[in-house]
């Protein structure tokens, strides 16, 4: 559930110093709660989370 992931995620953040805007950390519960992979390219405020699957498309390796 998304919730729940929401708080796991802010308190990890909390804990380790880390914080994430909060309307980052919802788009990041709502990812990891449905199995999806985030894409974008605004990889700062989402690397905080360890855990988040996530591509940028426009980086080009």
């Amino acid at each position: 559930m998304a919730a729940e992931r929401h708080v796991k995620l802010f308190k990890n953040g909390r804990q380790s110093g880390s914080l994430v805007n909060s309307s980052f950390l919802l788009i990041a519960a709502q990812t990891l709660a449905l199995g999806y992979t985030i894409v974008t390219d605004n990889e700062k405020e989402f690397a905080p989370i360890k855990d988040l699957p996530r591509e940028n498309w426009l980086r080009h390796n």
